[in-house]
């Protein structure tokens, strides 16, 4: 059996991951990684520049920039 916290941590990501999904986001990925994508854009949208100040602001700064790094890495790793 897994440990509490990593219980947690995976229904988290789970939830993390549907909302992305509700707002059209790319399945097994999630919101902040949506949101960092969207700032590599030449022009980023306005959502994304406020939903950026609002995760980095409980992530710490940087968050959505490498989570959409990461997400970015693990499709390619999958050949996607």
């Amino acid at each position: 059996m897994t440990h509490p916290a990593t219980r947690l941590v995976n229904v988290l990501l789970g939830v993390d991951e549907t909302a992305n999904s509700l707002f059209g986001g790319k399945p097994k990925e999630t919101v902040s990684g949506t949101v960092g994508r969207a700032l590599m854009l030449p022009y980023p949208p306005i959502w994304a520049k406020a939903s950026r100040w609002i995760i980095d602001g409980v992530f710490g700064p940087g968050h959505c920039a490498r989570n959409a790094a990461d997400e970015i890495a693990a499709r390619q790793r999958a050949g996607e």
